[in-house]
């Protein structure tokens, strides 16, 4: 029998409220989301890795943020 987690944790992965939330409570300015690299945030002027999404995003995920919103 076969678990089928995987589902859950893509939805996980790219949670876009997720994304904003680690935003607000790191003090981030911008979030920059492109296709074949992990989402990256601006702390104080300084561009650093969210951690929120732990996985390089697919073109398919890129643009299936931005039509979240």
């Amino acid at each position: 029998m076969t678990t089928q987690t995987q589902p859950a944790e893509k939805e996980k992965a790219l949670n876009l409220r997720a994304l904003l939330e680690e935003m607000v409570q790191r003090g981030a300015s911008d979030l920059h989301l492109t296709a074949g690299q992990q989402p990256v945030i601006r702390v104080d002027g300084k561009i650093t890795t969210a951690n929120s999404v732990t996985k390089e995003l697919e073109a398919k995920d890129t643009l299936n943020l931005a039509y979240s919103i």
